[in-house]
């Protein structure tokens, strides 16, 4: 996985609406609020942008929703180009296809909240966005994707703004010699071109997206351990949460592959993602 889409910075800020929701519990005229943040104001090109979405039972009584998981499709994101008083839209709610992920179901006492957080690539992928102004809301989504009423049944979020930054020239170049580093290599020269990168004091910018290779490599040489070692220096830099449940699955898979069974269950209990959790009942099944 990369990050090189350019996003760049989001006016920290919470936006919420409230819509009526029945429940399981059926609680009367159910009120249920969502809220999306990002967590800075600016960004530079090539950095990840983190949008953390919550869900909130603002009734007395527990309420039945779905985690707000944007790769589920759960929460979908329309984003916008500001050009003077002009928009333009570069990507909406998706239709079509499957998500990879599901959503878990959660049961929210009062006042209590359900929240996930996600890269803006999750769903736009390697979309680079020019320098300019731009503004970005989300949609959390009551029905299940594929079911007629998906894109309508929704609540919809107020805007966030953000503006985009170039990277700086410098940044550039240190990102140019590592990628021209990297693919002039053979295979199997990657992964130390990489750990000796990693191992000089670099950009957290940098870091990510040095790690994204170096998990890569290790990945297509199968070295587990690498993988592995990899994996948890990844999760310990500015990345959502969906993210790193994937991580751990991976992580868990390089464990089962050294043949650490305890040590891949007790990591793949940490993930919500699906397959991660089919693979842990698999190898309990087998102790």
């Amino acid at each position: 996985m990369t990050f090189r889409i350019a996003l760049l910075t989001v006016v920290l800020f919470l936006t919420a609406l409230t819509v009526q929701v029945r429940s399981a519990f059926d609680p009367p005229a159910a009120a249920v609020q969502f809220m999306i943040s990002v967590d800075k104001g600016v960004y530079v090109s090539g950095e990840p942008i983190i949008v953390k979405s919550w869900v909130v039972n603002k009734t007395d009584q527990p309420v039945q929703l779905k985690r707000p998981v944007a790769a589920a499709f759960v929460v979908t994101y329309t984003l916008q180009k500001l050009v003077g008083e002009e928009r333009e839209t570069l990507g909406g709610p998706i239709e079509g296809g499957d998500p990879v992920w599901t959503a878990p179901a959660v049961e929210l006492q009062p006042e209590t909240v359900s929240t996930s957080s996600s890269e803006l690539s999750r769903q736009f992928g390697d979309l680079y966005l020019e320098p300019g102004a731009y503004a970005l809301r989300a949609s959390y989504h009551l029905s299940e994707y594929g079911a007629k009423d998906y894109v309508s049944n929704v609540i919809t979020s107020a805007e966030i703004f953000f503006s985009v930054d170039p990277l700086p020239e410098n940044d550039k170049q240190v990102r140019r010699n590592l990628t021209e580093a990297f693919y002039t290599a053979e295979a199997k020269q990657r992964v130390g071109i990489l750990r000796s990168f990693l191992a000089k004091p670099h950009a957290s910018i940098h870091r990510v997206y040095a790690l994204n290779k170096l998990l890569e490599a290790t990945y297509q040489q199968k070295d587990w351990q690498g993988v592995v070692e990899a994996s948890r220096k990844l999760q310990e830099e500015n990345i959502s949460v969906e993210y790193k449940s994937l991580l751990l699955y991976g992580e868990g898979s390089a464990l089962r592959n050294l043949n650490d069974i305890p040590g891949a269950i007790s990591v793949l209990q940490k993930s919500f993602f699906p397959q991660a959790q089919a693979l842990k009942r698999q190898l309990e099944t087998k102790r």
